[in-house]
């Protein structure tokens, strides 16, 4: 058991980390130079957005185990989608930080990073909430 533990958490860790050139690279290859800052609710909108998805899934896929995620679980358990939502938040967020780092870099900033950033803190704000019920159960 403990080193299927250790295999996922690899993994997980793994997808992270292949994430982040994965970012740089879909928006290396865009047409858009992201100069100009989004508006002031575009980050707002995505964040509700992610947020609402994960949680209207979880009402309306009651069929599902809706339980908290670990970093040591399997994030393909198509019968415990907040794994899977785990996954994807810290892979949008990663590709985010690594955006804005190389943004940094760059003689001329730009914003590409919010949009991933958005969603992945969108996402993990979604998997929060929805967790929220288990926790206060003390499971």
């Amino acid at each position: 058991m403990e080193s299927n533990s250790k295999t996922w958490l690899m993994v997980r860790i793994l997808f992270i980390v292949l994430s982040i050139p994965a970012w740089l690279t879909i928006t290396a290859v865009m047409q858009d130079d992201f100069s100009a800052p989004p508006s002031w609710d575009f980050p707002l909108f995505f964040i509700g957005f992610s947020a609402f998805s994960v949680v209207a899934l979880s009402v309306f896929r009651n069929d599902k185990e809706w339980v908290a995620p670990s970093w040591r679980g399997n994030p393909f358990d198509i019968g415990r989608p907040l794994e899977g939502f785990h996954l994807s938040g810290w892979s949008f967020v990663a590709g985010a930080v690594a955006l804005l780092l190389a943004s940094l870099l760059q003689e001329q900033g730009d914003w590409a990073w919010v949009f991933p950033g958005c969603i992945g803190v969108g996402l993990l704000a979604g998997v929060r909430l929805v967790s929220i019920p288990e926790q206060r159960r003390g499971a």
